[in-house]
């Protein structure tokens, strides 16, 4: 059995995706609202997953991983969520909600390129919003990012290859 303290604990987890999602999936719907004039029931769910995953990668990375990275991961995340939500809600109930089949460099007409390189300064706003959302609201760490192209011009490193996660202090 649970003692208070986990059930307490869990309950205000929940409470916190929950918020989460709705807050991503709210945005989602307006930004297509503003873009398209209209939208879809099924869009503010696919947007408040997509919210949920971005977030997700400071929990798992832990402030590490450059911001870069989170960006490509974040769009990533993105594209996958609409592919399955495409093909669930576009070929398999048959409601059209989006067809991007006459776009180039598609994949069954439910994502393709131009929406993925879009998508990045819209998961660029989702990162920041999430870590303060998640700072200011619910007292958890304050941001901080690592920019991986501004720490090679600063530093002057002309390496070729790009770490995924800031170096980390040696220990003497």
């Amino acid at each position: 059995m649970m003692n208070d303290k986990k059930k307490y604990s869990l309950w205000m987890t929940m409470i916190k995706y929950f918020i989460l999602w709705m807050i991503g999936g709210s945005v989602y719907y307006m930004i297509e609202i503003f873009y398209r004039g209209y939208s879809h029931s099924s869009m503010f769910i696919v947007g408040g997953i997509c919210f949920l995953l971005i977030g997700a990668i400071n929990e798992i990375f832990q402030w590490q991983l450059y911001l870069e990275v989170q960006l490509l991961l974040g769009d990533i995340a993105v594209l996958m969520v609409e592919f399955i939500a495409g093909c669930i809600v576009n070929i398999w109930l048959e409601l059209n909600v989006w067809d991007y089949s006459n776009l180039p460099c598609n994949l069954l007409g439910q994502i393709c390129l131009p929406f993925a390189i879009l998508w990045i300064p819209v998961v660029a706003l989702a990162v920041v919003v999430d870590d303060w959302i998640k700072w200011r609201f619910m007292n958890e760490e304050a941001p901080r990012y690592y920019i991986w192209i501004c720490t090679k011009i600063i530093k002057g490193d002309d390496g070729l290859v790009i770490p995924f996660v800031k170096p980390q202090k040696r220990k003497s």
